[in-house]
């Protein structure tokens, strides 16, 4: 049986693989700019990792920079068992909805470092 979403494995292959030069993700923290990609199976762009594209059966993928003013987060990955095409209107809601995380995202990591424990 296979759980719903992302394998283990791709997860990990994908951060071992993301420190080499010219992998996507690096790319999208460094330009800061977001990355759509219809075909990730045969794209180019995801030509070092195919194997593992075509293990975890998605097509289209999208990423973009989490930030918060100048400050970078991290990167919001989406992606699509079938082959969508690129659309404006769906990369304005994902960069509000990667504007809005990192927002939070901001918050959270101020408040855990001054965070005192919850009294009893």
């Amino acid at each position: 049986m296979r759980w719903r979403g992302l394998s283990s494995r791709y997860v990990e292959e994908i951060r071992i693989k993301g420190q080499a030069e010219g992998v996507v993700l690096p790319n999208i923290v460094k330009h800061n700019q977001h990355v759509f990609v219809a075909d990730a199976q045969t794209d180019p762009l995801f030509q070092s990792v195919t194997d593992l594209v075509l293990s975890e059966g998605f097509h289209s993928w999208m990423g973009m920079p989490v930030c918060n003013g100048d400050t970078r987060r991290g990167t919001l990955c989406l992606y699509w068992n079938t082959i969508i095409t690129y659309r404006e209107d769906l990369v304005l809601q994902a960069q509000e909805l990667a504007d809005t995380l990192g927002k939070h995202l901001a918050r959270y990591s101020s408040e855990s470092s001054d965070a005192s424990p919850a009294p009893a």
